[in-house]
């Protein structure tokens, strides 16, 4: 083979996931290039190297290949070659974090890909210019940037190496930046681009993130297996800061879960692949009691940290820890700079955090009313808008505390059913307890009356679940039934629903009126089907509306009304809303078919219903 193929081959050998073949493959290239005197191609092989060891941390070797690509360039006229070492150079400025020089080094890089006709560097050049904007705070256009070389990856404007990297950095990046919703789309689009291309290779670098994220969003079985096998097939290809990083998630994972042992020895993984393991191990020794090493390890970490994103990461935990010393000055401090940081990076889940740990400090300060309003705005974005349940329902419980202390008993106990019915849907088991106990206590101080109220009530069911469960099998069913659950919760709370129960993979919400429960169903149909659309498959799943005055008391709701609503739930087909009659007043403007009448199991005279047809 030729120089130019023997390169071709190092990428060959790479995506198979010989890495020994890639660096001898790109050894032999840049010395045939040498050989014939193509300083420019040799160059463009030295930056290739630089990279590959890189990712591998050795930072010598790497810095070596770079400091030899500048040398053959140094005399040469402009070529591709030094395309790729300006975009080199604005790579090493946003880690030493000079954005400001970086974006400008990339536009150049940028400017010489085009000029060089190199497609593979004008994307990742595209990207990392995104990066450096967003380093310097201009989040919306960076974002920007980013997106469009995703596409122009996904469009297959590159080659299978670099789309495959610029997945890779994307996720990462959105991962770091807590924005995870945008995380969650491109992670979709990423598995479908492995799938199609059959590469085996990358999910070892973006199994980590992809845990991280899956993680958020409440899919904690999925999450453990990527993070799992992220670990093993780094570790066997050297890679141990990535597999450090998987140790991470698999600790956090632990920790939520309440197995503590499991959770010391992955952190401490972590830690011996040179992951500071925070915040997580912090919390763990905030479980354990050990709270002088808890803060230590944070502030020792935050002397330390040189970004927004490293402060926006560890502040929370500094905030919660703080209170539990006693040092309210300390956590005021945490949670002033954690406001400014939020401000700064303007995404929902820094603002989440943000309204959290506020609501933690005047909840100290015995200012409920306002620690109730923060903690309501914490639990509505980490639901609505990040998506992530686990989180949601820890602003739900801090939330009800609030509630409490104010004398409303009643809406502190709806906060405390919805945080626990997450809780123990994720396997979260010292959540589940206290929101139990919190629960038990509550009601043991209260006796309410049941009392006349109008609801419209909401069921809804997956079609066929046994035959599907016997299909797919129980891990597959339990990663389905998660994601089922989170899709539909977060519906739930943006249409004002209240759930009561949740039992195997049905929901009974209530809503204050029936336009609100005709509007959610609707909106989960169509989520569904989008779903299915994009990521080709989601479960059907029928559901019935009614609405009826009933008796409600100890938090629950009894009477013939729950019971209609239930039976027309039985009684709809596949992805079908049923209505009862009822519920078609006010502003639905949804297009239904033509009312019939249903006798239903129980219920004396005949029901008039219509079908919703939401597509």
């Amino acid at each position: 083979m030729d120089a130019g193929r023997l390169a071709e081959f190092a990428v060959v050998s790479w995506m198979a996931g010989d890495f020994g073949a890639c660096l001898e493959l790109y050894g032999r290239s840049y010395r045939g290039h040498l050989d014939r005197g193509h300083r420019a191609a040799a160059a463009v092989v030295a930056i290739s190297l630089a990279w590959e060891h890189e990712g591998r941390g050795e930072e010598a070797q790497s810095a070596g290949w770079a400091g030899r690509a500048m040398s053959l360039l140094e005399d040469e006229p402009p070529s591709v070659g030094h395309a790729w070492l300006t975009w080199w150079r604005a790579r090493e400025l946003i880690y030493a974090g000079d954005c400001g020089s970086a974006v400008e080094l990339a536009e150049e890089a940028a400017r010489l890909a085009r000029q060089f006709g190199d497609a593979d560097l004008e994307v990742l050049t595209r990207w990392y210019g995104g990066r450096a904007m967003i380093g310097c705070g201009r989040l919306d256009e960076g974002f920007r940037r980013i997106d469009e070389a995703m596409a122009a990856a996904a469009g297959g404007e590159s080659s299978v190496l670099v789309s495959g990297a610029v997945y890779c950095l994307t996720v990462t990046a959105c991962q770091q930046l807590a924005d995870y919703r945008r995380a969650s789309e491109w992670t979709q689009s990423q598995a479908r681009w492995c799938r199609e291309r059959a590469v085996p290779v990358f999910p070892s670098f973006c199994r980590v993130n992809r845990a991280a994220i899956l993680r958020v969003g409440g899919e904690w079985l999925a999450a453990e297996r990527e993070a799992a096998a992220a670990a093993e097939e780094l570790e066997l290809i050297g890679y141990r800061y990535d597999a450090g990083n998987a140790m991470y998630e698999l600790g956090e994972l632990h920790r939520c879960r309440g197995d503590l042992a499991a959770a010391e020895q992955s952190f401490a993984s972590a830690c011996e692949y040179g992951i500071d393991a925070l915040p997580g191990l912090a919390l763990l020794r905030l479980r354990q009691g050990r709270l002088e090493d808890a803060r230590a390890s944070l502030d020792a970490a935050l002397g330390e940290a040189t970004e927004p994103l490293d402060e926006a990461r560890l502040l929370p935990a500094l905030v919660e820890i703080a209170l539990a010393q006693g040092d309210t000055a300390a956590a005021a401090a945490a949670g002033d700079r954690l406001s400014l940081v939020a401000e700064r990076l303007m995404l929902p889940a820094h603002i989440a955090r943000s309204a959290t740990a506020q609501g933690r400090l005047l909840m100290a300060v015995a200012d409920a009313k306002a620690a109730a309003a923060a903690f309501r705005l914490a639990a509505r974005i980490w639901l609505v808008e990040v998506r992530a349940p686990y989180e949601a329902a820890l602003a739900q419980m801090l939330l009800a505390r609030a509630l409490s202390d104010l004398g409303n008993e009643h809406d502190a106990g709806l906060a405390l059913r919805s945080a626990h019915a997450v809780f123990t849907g994720l396997g979260a088991r010292p959540d589940a307890t206290e929101a139990a106990a919190a629960l038990a206590a509550l009601s043991a101080s209260q006796d309410e009356l049941a009392r006349p109220t109008a609801r419209a009530f909401l069921f809804t069911d997956i079609v066929s679940s046994t035959a599907l469960l016997e299909a797919i099998g129980d891990r597959a069913w339990q990663q389905l039934v998660s994601w089922h659950d989170a899709a539909l919760r977060a519906e739930f709370a943006a249409h004002r629903g209240e759930e009561v129960d949740h039992a195997g993979d049905g929901f009974f919400v209530a809503f204050e009126d029936p336009t609100a429960a005709v509007k959610a169903a609707v909106a989960i149909q169509r989520r569904l089907a989008a779903h299915r659309r994009d990521a080709g498959f989601a479960p059907s799943v029928r559901m019935g509306v009614h609405a009826a005055d009933v008796l409600r008391g100890d938090g629950a709701y009894r009477g013939r009304g729950v019971h209609v609503a239930a039976r027309i739930a039985g009684a709809a087909t596949a992805d079908e809303i049923l209505v009862s009659l009822e519920c078609l007043q006010g502003d639905v403007v949804e297009t239904v078919g033509e009312p019939r009448a249903l006798m239903l199991k129980g219920v004396a005279e005949p029901v008039e219903v219509v079908s919703v047809r939401w597509t």
